[in-house]
């Protein structure tokens, strides 16, 4: 009984509830995918709605039900529209709109990061810059055939492909693992296969915040290859310390997956939150300055956020 007071006094939080209408929203426009520009009209209605709702509410001495109906269908709308400007598809400078299964195209991509590999191909997120020279956006999966002699990509190398662009494979078998799904999901569409040879690096690269991680990345780990930790040791170190699960052999993923503790090797709440107590113990010592408690709050946040970008 206490339990579903303590409940339903959460959801009389506002802000909960529009936090729910706003996922709804996400949901249905998962769902729907609507273009952008069919939704100009109907979002511009709701907005003059919502408005003329608020100022007629402000002259009432009670709760206005009108005023709450809209805000509810507006946040919901709000769920909806945020879905349909991030789909890949609605973006008119988006690949697909330029290739074509069956012909060879000539790709000029950004690595944006490093997947986890096969047993036989390396894989990569790219940030697609042009196809046969014309500028172009969007993710594309490149799987690139395992070589004794393969060069390890970077996030920031700018690579030049030439490769046909297909379509990421279905699984075969029912309720089998749909990858081609979770990549859709992180707005990866598309995918070439090629080996080495197709693959070349250009002089030029860009290093932002994610390229900028990945050398501090790399710099740790080569510090941690002084120390006399065996390969599975030094993959599982990464995996807890920077979420960088690639090196982890599919023994051991298996082995931790089958105890149902996988969790553990992806960056989660409870690591953030046992950085959170080890940086404010440190920090503490600021809270003694004037605004001394501000200052704290907001170094934890410049520092947490830190933490989130080189995982």
């Amino acid at each position: 009984m206490i339990r579903d007071n303590q409940d339903r006094n959460l959801l009389n939080y506002t802000i909960i509830k529009l936090s729910l209408l706003l996922i709804v929203g996400i949901i249905l426009g998962n769902h729907l995918q609507i273009p952008p520009g069919c939704l100009l009209f109907p979002g511009a209605l709701l907005l003059a709605l919502f408005i003329i709702s608020y100022k007629r509410t402000k002259n009432f001495l009670l709760q206005d039900v009108f005023f709450g109906i809209t805000t509810y269908i507006l946040f919901i709308f709000i769920g909806i529209t945020t879905t349909s400007i991030h789909q890949p598809k609605n973006h008119p400078d988006h690949f697909t709109h330029f290739s074509s299964e069956g012909t060879t195209e000539f790709i000029i991509a950004e690595v944006h990061e490093r997947l986890k590999p096969s047993a036989f191909q390396e894989r990569y997120i790219l940030k697609t810059r042009e196809i046969n020279s014309k500028p172009v956006s969007g993710k594309l999966l490149l799987n690139i055939n395992k070589d004794s002699t393969l060069v390890v990509l970077h996030p920031g190398d700018l690579l030049a492909v030439t490769s046909e662009i297909v379509q990421i494979n279905k699984p075969l078998n029912p309720y089998q693992f749909d990858y081609s799904n979770y990549m859709e999901d992180l707005g990866v569409l598309r995918q070439v296969n090629v080996s080495k040879h197709q693959v070349m690096i250009l002089p030029e690269n860009n290093r932002g915040f994610r390229e900028v991680a990945g050398n501090i990345r790399g710099s740790i780990v080569s510090n941690l290859e002084h120390y006399s930790f065996q390969p599975d040791e030094l993959a599982i170190i990464q995996a807890l310390l920077l979420g960088q699960r690639q090196e982890i052999s599919q023994e051991i993923y298996s082995n931790y997956a089958a105890a149902g503790v996988i969790h553990i090797l992806a960056v989660s709440g409870l690591h953030v939150g046992i950085i959170l107590l080890l940086l404010n113990r440190i920090l503490q010592p600021i809270e003694r300055l004037p605004r001394g408690k501000l200052i704290k709050t907001i170094i934890l946040l410049l520092l947490l956020w830190c933490f989130a970008i080189l995982a």
